[in-house]
């Protein structure tokens, strides 16, 4: 009989270390997902611009967006334009 509730000790202690662990286990995982993930990446909004490229890709813009959105886009290309020769000039200056 002693050896019965011995066991069955043994095995409750088990059972209670692998749910301890499962957790652990658990915790670990999600916060190196949550420490992995940049900040520029916004998960909703990379899905909204996904819509609007499908959108874009089977014309299904009106004019009026489709206009919008070319104007954006070369807004966009004309800034990062401005920022790359600012780079470019700082970077001369730096070595100069």
């Amino acid at each position: 009989m002693m050896a019965q509730e011995v066991l069955e000790r043994a095995l409750e202690q088990e059972r209670k270390l692998s749910i301890r662990m499962k957790c652990a286990m658990m915790f670990l995982v999600l916060t190196l997902v949550v420490l992995m993930a940049e900040p520029g990446e916004g998960f909703f909004w990379h899905h909204f611009n996904r819509h609007k490229g499908c959108k874009k890709h089977h014309g299904m813009l009106t004019g009026a967006e489709l206009e919008a959105m070319k104007a954006q886009e070369a807004q966009e290309a004309m800034k990062a334009r401005e920022v790359m020769e600012q780079r470019a000039f700082q970077q001369e200056n730096d070595f100069a």
